[in-house]
């Protein structure tokens, strides 16, 4: 499907013609397609949906126990949930 593994295991490149680029990030059975143009990420997306059995969750807004918050010019990351479990583990938290 024209994707090509990165240096690091489970990153995945496609390079559109025009230079665009759509990464695909793959961790057992989680999946998160990102670029710039969401047309084109959309589309390597579905491609990918009809070869796997996998479906489409919509925006993401979790990965990997992470919460992902997205605006128009940034995306964060948040592992606070995760960081709470560890501490509560541990009896470590306040």
């Amino acid at each position: 499907m024209g994707f090509h593994q990165a240096s690091n295991a489970g990153v995945f490149i496609y390079k559109h013609h025009d230079g665009q680029l759509v990464i695909a990030l793959v961790y057992i059975d989680d999946g998160l397609f990102l670029g710039a143009d969401k047309a084109l990420v959309d589309s390597n997306k579905h491609a990918c949906l009809k070869h796997w059995e996998c479906h489409n969750t919509g925006d993401v807004t979790d990965f990997l126990g992470m919460k992902v918050n997205k605006s128009a010019f940034h995306i964060i990351i948040d592992q606070k949930a995760y960081l709470t479990t560890v501490l509560e583990k541990f009896d470590m938290h306040c």
